[in-house]
């Protein structure tokens, strides 16, 4: 006669809820995308591709894509740029001095949009994965933005 134990008490201890891995997490791979993925698997010494992407998930820096604040500024520099060849140009013909009050706001200007672009936050944390912040381009001191500044100074409040 076989007797059944209502409580098994053998084996290994049960584990937490936190501790349990009950949320499936799948992605499609092409050919080379996924003989990259487990050349970096072996490398990284996983057993499983389960456990591959829980390590990048845990340990893997991210970096945002642009936003469209930064992108839009970017533009703005090249447009900026521009208009520096074009002083420059003018600059060799009538000289230095012909240019020079229209060649340093516009550097300042460059020069702002470039700390603008390099204190944007690019890195995307733990905490803010659903960053949905927005960054203002702040106005220069002379009231010129940088859109009046490209139309021409007869535009700027001075």
């Amino acid at each position: 006669m076989k007797i059944i134990k209502a409580n098994n008490k053998g084996g290994r201890p049960r584990k937490d809820e936190s501790q349990k891995k009950k949320y499936p997490f799948s992605t499609h791979l092409n050919a080379p995308d996924n003989v990259l993925a487990e050349a970096k698997m072996k490398a990284a010494g996983c057993k499983s591709k389960s456990e591959f992407t829980r390590l990048a998930i845990l340990v893997s820096r991210i970096v945002a894509r642009l936003p469209k604040d930064v992108i839009k500024w970017l533009k703005d520099i090249s447009g900026m740029a521009n208009n520096i060849n074009q002083l420059a140009r003018r600059a060799n013909m009538d000289g230095f001095g012909s240019v020079a009050e229209e060649l340093c706001p516009l550097t300042e200007k460059i020069e702002r949009l470039i700390n603008l672009i390099f204190d944007y936050p690019t890195e995307v944390s733990d905490k803010d994965c659903t960053r949905n912040e927005e960054i203002v381009m702040p106005k220069d001191e002379d009231n010129c933005d940088i859109e009046n500044e490209e139309r021409g100074k007869e535009n700027c409040k001075r």
